[in-house]
């Protein structure tokens, strides 16, 4: 019995990062005292959500995560989720390795195709090809991340892949490293969280998780 617990994973708790102020009610010393409680508190990570377009105010989860990273030294900061289709790949590639930088890699991000309902014309998008712009998207990141040199064919399979244009360096270095050290977890091997819930807990989107890969971490000794 000994054994089996020892063996066992623990429980991780995540907190939501406060994202929704009305114009003009934000106050940074409650945000950092809020998240330096969190901390103090013994919580895992604490998540944002995206939502672009709504009747509420709410705050962008990049900014709000990069915001979270300046008041935090230890927390665990993720999205749930970013609906890519509607991102420009190569802006939420840079984006993200900017932000797992500045938070030391402290970053853990959650991806969905957000459903064909989704109000694709607001974004200048066609709700067709939504499957396929989130599986494209998601390679040309990978490959942002982790390839000195890429250019990506739209037109071609999304794992034809060929190295041809330099990407920043600013946008691999050690976070490009340690998107190596993540695996891409399908809905289905995990449960999502919901707005405000810890990871481990059911959600409702459907997505995929970049989340890191603690056996890799031991065996490269990360």
């Amino acid at each position: 019995m000994l054994a089996a617990r020892a063996t066992m994973p623990h429980m991780r708790f995540a907190i939501a990062i406060p994202q929704f102020y009305a114009d003009g009610e934000f106050e940074p010393e409650q945000f950092r005292a809020y998240m330096g409680r969190a901390e103090e508190l013994g919580f895992e990570g604490a998540w944002t959500q995206e939502s672009v377009l709504g009747t509420g105010s709410q705050l962008a989860p990049l900014e709000a995560m990069t915001y979270a990273a300046a008041c935090t030294s230890r927390l665990r900061l993720g999205c749930v989720v970013f609906v890519t289709p509607l991102h420009s790949p190569v802006h939420l590639a840079k984006n993200l390795s900017t932000l797992d930088q500045l938070s030391r890699g402290r970053l853990e991000v959650g991806v969905g195709t957000g459903g064909k309902a989704r109000p694709f014309a607001a974004f200048g998008m066609s709700p067709d090809r939504y499957v396929a712009r989130f599986t494209e998207g998601l390679a040309l990141m990978k490959a942002l991340w982790t390839e000195p040199r890429v250019t990506f064919d739209e037109a071609a399979p999304a794992h034809l892949v060929r190295r041809e244009h330099r990407a920043s360096p600013a946008a691999r270095g050690k976070a490009g490293r340690r998107v190596l050290r993540r695996r891409v977890v399908p809905d289905r091997q995990l449960r999502r969280p919901g707005p405000g819930r810890a990871p481990g807990t059911r959600g409702s989107a459907p997505g995929t998780w970049l989340v890191p890969d603690r056996e890799a971490d031991l065996h490269r000794g990360g």
